[in-house]
């Protein structure tokens, strides 16, 4: 962002992808930014004397979209997620296809059907290193997830049961 008004010009090579970063740089655009490349990993900024105001709605979060889309799929639910995009989401909406569920896709919507999962699952985990804090809790409801270090062993339950849990994020 500082470098749209930076002196002369700022070429950034290897830069991230991210439909959160290409975001950004379209919000800058529509205020006035002059960047080129968005989308790819080489971005030239040319700098400007002043940016503007501008409206613009920032796009879902691809993480809190997926989570939404597995807890649908784990109680066999039908759920639809307005303004997001699935185009961020080939490989999570891929595997949920895999798994049974029914996906529709419309311009900024993702609607999933699915009957309940059943079975067992591992799911790994290479970049977020507490994605998985969560499953001691989810035990308390009845869940059956052990957790391996980066590696957490799910067996589906057939429901699950309400019970006081502790939130994590209240400190």
């Amino acid at each position: 962002m500082a470098a749209t008004l930076d002196e002369g010009e700022t070429v950034l090579e290897n830069a991230a992808i991210e439909p959160e970063i290409a975001d950004l740089a379209h919000l800058l655009i529509k205020m006035g930014a002059q960047i080129e490349g968005v989308g790819t990993s080489r971005l030239v900024i040319h700098v400007v004397k002043k940016l503007h105001g501008g409206q613009h709605r920032v796009i879902a979060d691809r993480i809190e979209t997926g989570t939404f889309l597995c807890a649908a799929a784990s109680v066999g639910g039908d759920i639809i997620l307005r303004h997001t995009l699935a185009n961020m989401l080939h490989a999570v909406l891929e595997k949920m296809s895999e798994t049974g569920a029914q996906i529709q896709i419309g311009d900024d919507w993702i609607r999933l059907q699915m009957d309940r999962a059943n079975g067992n699952t591992t799911s790994g985990e290479t970049i977020f290193e507490n994605r998985f804090m969560h499953g001691p809790e989810l035990n308390r409801l009845g869940a059956r997830i052990v957790i391996d270090g980066h590696t957490a062993h799910i067996v589906g339950m057939p429901e699950l049961s309400g019970e006081t849990v502790i939130d994590i994020f209240i400190t």
